[in-house]
């Protein structure tokens, strides 16, 4: 019994597990909130990109050609478009693109941008898209569904100026 109790081996993994896996479980929440933080950026741009869209497009319109997921308008288009690495990805999904009325001259139009942001992480996920995102169970086969995801929604402002161009071909 002696002998046991002053044997040390293994003490030093012991340490660093204790020690590696709130270091790890940190790195991995970091991530996922940078992925988050980019996600977020992008769609600003988008926002920003489907605004001026909206500032200058004098009717949006599409002259009867289908976007890559059917007919869309060319605000949505410019929206999404600039969306597209992150949709391509399957980050971003459910891209929507919204320019509700445009703007009198001197005002200023807004544009609405909202996507389903996917988290990819798993310890990091949890604290971005919901403490129980990972824990869901189909209830047909009971297997574990691991497609945690956040709404992110975000509005861009555009000076509308007066000028109106129209789309030519």
């Amino acid at each position: 019994m002696t002998r046991l109790g002053r044997n040390n081996r293994g003490a030093v993994l012991v340490e660093f597990a204790i020690a590696f896996l709130p270091i790890f479980a940190m790195f991995a929440v970091l991530m996922e909130i940078t992925r988050y933080s980019i996600a977020r950026v992008a769609m600003q741009h988008a926002a920003s990109v489907s605004a001026r869209a909206c500032a200058v497009i004098q009717k949006p319109q599409n002259k009867g050609k289908d976007g890559v997921n059917g007919p869309e308008t060319d605000i949505e288009k410019a929206g999404k478009v600039a969306l597209l690495p992150w949709t391509l990805k399957q980050t971003l999904s459910d891209v929507s693109v919204e320019c509700p009325e445009q703007g009198d001259v001197g005002g200023t139009d807004v544009a609405k941008v909202t996507a389903t942001y996917h988290c990819a992480v798993p310890v990091g996920g949890q604290l971005v898209c919901g403490a129980m995102a990972f824990t869901s169970i189909n209830s047909t086969n009971g297997a574990v569904l691991s497609d945690p995801t956040t709404k992110i929604e975000l509005q861009a402002r555009m000076a509308h100026q007066g000028a109106r161009y129209e789309i030519g071909e």
